[in-house]
């Protein structure tokens, strides 16, 4: 797990991923002194552990932000609100997410979420400077169901490139 700040960046945390294949051989485990209580655990199991130990010892930090292999992830994402703690994660297209509709909660997928808005709420923004000069994308966000927490809001963020119109979504 990486930590970044104006100040620069740094790892500060790290957990072995073992796939189902090794933790399923237990003499494969033994022969690379794998400790026997070691058991599998998915990427976003571990990355809340991660998390969980940084931020008991006082790690300060404003948001968190991942991979679709995180973001997909309901229980990582739900872990993250309990907590408080402002997150941008990324989700596939076909992510279904909970809207507020006219009978109740609905789902739907972030890019269903993403065709319903109306082409004038694009909005174009820089995303920073890469190698290649500014990163100009568009960009439209989506509110979501609103979380148990109070305080908190949850949002599809979707970015659109200039070039070829692909999508990006995010789980905010």
């Amino acid at each position: 797990m990486d930590y970044a700040s104006r100040k620069g960046r740094a790892m500060i945390e790290r957990e072995l991923y073992l796939p189902e294949s090794w933790t399923d051989d237990p003499e494969r485990c033994k022969a690379a002194r794998v400790p026997e209580e070691v058991g599998f655990r998915t990427k976003p199991q571990l990355a809340r552990v991660m998390l969980e130990r940084a931020l008991d010892a006082g790690v300060l930090a404003a948001w968190v932000t991942a991979d679709e292999v995180y973001g997909g992830s309901p229980a990582l994402r739900q872990w993250l609100e309990d907590r408080q703690m402002p997150h941008v994660l990324a989700v596939k297209c076909i992510e279904l997410l909970g809207v507020d509709g006219p009978n109740g909660p609905v789902r739907a997928s972030a890019e269903q979420l993403a065709a319903a808005v109306p082409a004038t709420q694009w909005i174009a923004c820089s995303a920073g400077h890469g190698a290649k000069g500014r990163r100009l994308y568009d960009w439209i966000r989506v509110e979501l169901a609103a979380p148990a927490t109070i305080g908190m809001a949850r949002w599809l963020l979707v970015r659109r490139s200039r070039s070829d119109g692909e999508l990006a979504f995010y789980a905010c």
